[in-house]
């Protein structure tokens, strides 16, 4: 989960969206246990200009792991973007 998520993160890091996307989508089908996978892949979703995108991941994670703060803090940043 961390290596798929570092890699995103350098994809994205070097204007590779698309791909970067694809890599935090394929971490949340490999690790859907873990909200971190869900976060990264919401945040480069609204970064890249795809909000209603990202708020979906979001809320469809809450409904996983509805006791995970953090998802619910990260989509509240995210509306108020």
């Amino acid at each position: 989960m961390f290596e798929l998520n570092t890699y995103g993160r350098i994809l994205y890091g070097t204007e590779r969206e698309e791909e970067a996307i694809a890599v935090f989508r394929l971490n949340t089908q490999l690790f859907p246990d873990e909200p971190k996978t869900y976060m990264s892949l919401a945040n480069t979703l609204d970064i890249s200009g795809d909000k209603d995108s990202a708020l979906k991941v979001l809320k469809d994670a809450i409904k996983l792991h509805p006791d995970n703060t953090h998802l619910k803090e990260n989509l509240e940043v995210i509306k108020s973007n």
